[in-house]
């Protein structure tokens, strides 16, 4: 194998690495391809097609994929200071311009064994359980370098066993400040504290994530840097500090852009949007949101940065009940999971179809996807089994069986997830008015993001859960809190549910009249969606104020539409209150 040196670089090919000042700079495959391929031909200008055929061997691909590996070359040159190391020739090609290159044949060290060579041709090809199982041969014949401990990390992410990497992580950081890389150990650390903050180890992850703070305090702006700026906006996103969260999200944006990084840019933009639609700003966050995740499906960013992307869209779309978007986003990226190298990712592209179908009304295929996946999820993407498991309690709690559905609720609250506002739902349907109360309030207060951009949600049930205990007062205050901040419930479910709590203030109040033209206008909102379930609950609902009113024949037609929506979703639990209101209508 060859190293080549040109200014302070070196270019290592068969370790696979460009290290500025002995820091390796990150590059993607084909762009490491691309820089040896132009630096060994670097008497010459290489033509277009001469690169294709080298870098895409029987494979058709856009002129636009060949300018964006020039462009991160160049980006990754430009640290040194190589800004027109790589120069455009127009109609013909590009030409490495650097008179000081150096090339040195090394032998193969006696320490590069079978396994070594086994692992990394696995890793080049996106094998990962063989890439794994070789690096974990390897490592135990004699101790890896810093380069193979983070490709071993990276393998066993990409294979979904995240829990995995905390070991050749921290061999990483070791092995790194033994070396006095400070970028590599950092880089190493981050990788840490994100798993360990999606293994709910916050503890642990906020030490690491403190001690590479500390490490890059006085560097220059680099994909480090980025990445602590990212997972600092995560930090700050769970403690609810959404200022400081919309803060570290820029400054990570402005380090992708400037240093020219997908990856980081694209991370900057996912969580800049969190944090806006959670302070309120809707319609900006989920159009930065939007625009990460048409990145991603551009093929412009990393798999592994890809299913961050993709989680962190869907999951804003649930917190706000944008469901029609949800459902979008979620048939383009099941398509976009089996095209990817990755396989920690179908299990939530699974549950969450799981949460559309419910919502559509399919529960028994809801059940059955969410029950599949929550094994999965405990391996692969333990961050989100408790989700899986409130999906699981909606699914029973609509079904009436309430026992099920408390032990899914108490699950998903030990996994760390917030299950309301189901469970408070649940305890209504058992009579527990103060249980009900005092946990849907306790859910209110709490800042995180998930239950800031769930708000609007979780005002108006508690609207309904204070009007059922007899707080005509309180039930206000909620309601007046959605009369300020209508940007809260822009979407049509949202929209549905706040007119449903409209309709039960109006019922208190006597208002019948209006209380049923608020449910009328409900149901048009789920229609919109496309929720039958939601719709046939109102149209019983409608059809109970209708028999308060002596309208039987309409809350009759009400009751029958109902009566067979929930029939046809294997809704039993619900039958039992059709039953209860025919007996009302024929009396």
């Amino acid at each position: 194998m060859s190293t080549l040196r040109f200014g302070e670089f070196e270019l290592e090919e068969g370790r696979r690495e460009l290290r500025l000042r002995g820091r390796e700079i990150a590059l993607q495959p084909r762009v490491f391809d691309l820089l040896c391929y132009l630096v060994h031909h670097r008497d010459r200008v290489v033509g277009k097609d001469e690169l294709f055929e080298a870098l895409w061997p029987g494979v058709i691909v856009t002129e636009g994929s060949l300018q964006r590996a020039v462009s991160l070359a160049r980006s990754a040159l430009r640290e040194g200071g190589l800004d027109n190391s790589i120069r455009t020739h127009a109609r013909s090609g590009y030409r490495f311009s650097y008179d000081g290159v150096e090339s040195r044949e090394v032998t193969a060290p006696a320490a590069l064994r079978p396994y070594i060579q086994v692992a990394r041709q696995a890793y080049e090809s996106s094998e990962w359980e063989s890439a794994v199982a070789a690096f974990e041969r390897a490592n135990g014949e004699q101790p890896l370098g810093d380069a193979d401990l983070e490709r071993w990390a990276a393998a066993v992410q990409c294979a979904g066993q995240f829990a995995q990497a905390i070991a050749p992580l921290e061999q990483a950081v070791a092995a790194h400040t033994t070396d006095g890389n400070d970028y590599g150990a950092a880089r190493a650390m981050l990788g840490l504290a994100q798993i360990l903050f999606e293994q709910r180890d916050y503890a642990v992850a906020r030490g690491w994530q403190q001690r590479a703070a500390r490490v890059l305090a006085s560097g220059e702006r680099c994909r480090e840097q980025g990445q602590l700026m990212w997972l600092s906006s995560r930090f700050a996103a769970a403690d609810g500090k959404l200022d400081a969260a919309q803060h570290y999200a820029e400054q990570a944006l402005e380090i992708g852009r400037e240093i020219g990084d997908p990856d980081i840019e694209t991370l900057g933009l996912n969580y800049l949007g969190v944090a806006l639609q959670s302070k309120g700003e809707i319609e900006r966050g989920a159009a930065l949101q939007d625009e990460a995740a048409a990145a991603v499906l551009a093929g412009d960013v990393s798999p592994l940065v890809g299913g961050l992307i993709y989680c962190g869209v869907i999951w804003s779309c649930r917190n706000r009940g944008d469901w029609a978007r949800a459902a979008q986003w979620t048939d383009q990226f099941t398509r976009w999971c089996q095209s990817s190298p990755l396989h920690n990712f179908p299990g939530t592209c699974r549950l969450h179809r799981a949460e559309v179908l419910t919502i559509r009304g399919d529960l028994t295929e809801a059940e059955t996807e969410a029950k599949a996946v929550c094994e999965s999820l405990q391996a692969q993407a333990p961050w989100a089994e408790g989700n899986a498991y409130h999906v699981l309690g909606d699914i029973y709690l609509l079904r009436g069986e309430f026992d099920r559905a408390e032990a899914a609720f108490k699950r998903t609250h030990e996994l760390g997830w917030d299950p309301q506002p189901g469970y408070a739902l649940l305890c209504l349907e058992r009579g527990d008015v103060a249980a009900a109360k005092q946990t849907l309030e306790h859910s209110l207060q709490a800042a995180n993001w998930a239950n800031q951009q769930r708000r609007a949600l979780l005002l108006a049930n508690l609207v309904i859960v204070d009007l059922a205990a007899n707080d005509l007062g309180g039930a206000k205050v909620a309601m007046a809190e959605l009369d300020a901040r209508p940007e809260l419930y822009g979407t049509e479910a949202h929209h549905g549910t706040v007119l449903r709590a409209r309709a039960e203030l109006a019922v208190h109040e006597g208002r019948i009249d209006a209380a049923a033209a608020h449910l009328r206008e409900a149901i048009q909102a789920w229609q919109a969606v496309g929720s039958p379930l939601n719709v046939a609950l109102l149209r019983l609902r409608l059809a109970q104020l209708l028999v308060a009113q002596g309208k039987h024949h309409s809350a009759e037609l009400e009751r029958l539409s109902a009566e067979s929506a929930f029939r046809n979703m294997g809704a039993g639990g619900l039958l039992g209150r059709c039953e209860a209101l025919k007996r009302q209508v024929t009396q």
